[in-house]
């Protein structure tokens, strides 16, 4: 992952300070129950409520003011010197989280670090797997047969793995250029790879002389 990301953006890592390109390890406890969560996010709130309130400041700049502190007590670890830091953001989704930068070349104050760490998160990447799970049903979980000893099996199942590939790859665009948000964009208008929200038409019958085409519509 880490040597996939430095390739992928290996130009843009170069010059950090125009394009603000950073990556993230992010590590949580996924395996709580939700009673043990609900405790930990609880116990996570009341520290930070309680460090805001005894400096005077804002809950999220007492965010900042802890997360900034971790990053600078951070210990350097293994092979590639990794510092993981611990996240002061109470989360349901994500309980105990830490995050580790992984291009860190020493351009951004601490401060600045701290806004960013705020920021990591697999909240997204969770909520995509979890729409490809429930709009795919090749993708869905198995579930357990009650006649078969606790065996796992999928009503769905593909009988060609292709197939698999090429839904994922329709639900990819789809997901990019027609599904909005709650901000009412969709993810490539917001890095500014579409010009407006498309509707399916507008990819299948991707012509000039068609009625769905729309001029100036990609940039």
């Amino acid at each position: 992952m880490r040597a996939a990301f430095m390739l992928g953006y290996d130009e843009k890592l170069k010059n950090p300070k125009k394009y603000q390109v950073n990556g993230f390890y992010i590590n949580f406890m996924k395996n709580h129950t939700v009673d043990t969560k609900r405790e930990i996010f609880q116990e996570q709130e009341r520290y930070v409520k309680t460090y805001a309130d005894a400096k005077g400041i804002s809950f999220i700049e007492a965010q900042h003011q802890i997360m900034t502190y971790n990053i600078v007590n951070a210990l350097s670890l293994g092979k590639w010197s990794d510092r993981w830091v611990s996240i002061p953001i109470p989360s349901m989704g994500e309980p105990e989280k830490m995050a580790c930068h992984l291009n860190d070349l020493g351009v951004y104050s601490d401060s600045e670090l701290g806004w960013m760490f705020l920021k990591a998160s697999l909240h997204s990447v969770d909520r995509y797997f979890m729409q490809i799970r429930r709009m795919i049903h090749y993708l869905e979980r198995p579930i357990k047969s009650a006649t078969s000893a606790g065996n796992m099996w999928n009503g769905y199942n593909a009988y060609n793995p292709e197939m698999v590939v090429k839904l994922i790859e329709i639900f990819r665009v789809y997901y990019n250029f027609c599904k909005r948000g709650d901000d009412g964009k969709t993810p490539a208008e917001r890095i500014e790879l579409s010009r407006g929200k498309n509707d399916v038409e507008d990819i299948l019958y991707y012509h000039p002389n068609s009625k769905y085409f729309r001029k100036q519509l990609y940039v």
